[in-house]
């Protein structure tokens, strides 16, 4: 007695699995995704940062260029 399975047997039980391949296919897509978009504001976040930082050395440095002729004005 000949137990291999027939071809249209192996087609069909490759049919019969394929929405779970394609439901795994769909959560790593996703996962993928999330991840990509978290790398993304992270490097957002990272930019901005040193935006800021930038911007407040800036700034520290106007305000302190200011102050001495000032100071010379109260002094003798």
């Amino acid at each position: 007695m000949d137990t291999r399975p027939q071809p249209a047997s192996q087609a069909q039980h490759w049919l019969s699995r394929l929405p779970y391949a394609a439901l795994v296919l769909f959560v790593l897509l996703i996962g993928a995704l999330i991840w990509l978009t978290q790398l993304h504001d992270e490097d957002s976040q990272r930019h901005s940062l040193i935006s800021d930082a930038l911007w407040m050395e800036q700034s520290l440095q106007f305000q302190l260029d200011r102050n001495p002729p000032h100071l010379a004005q109260l002094g003798p």
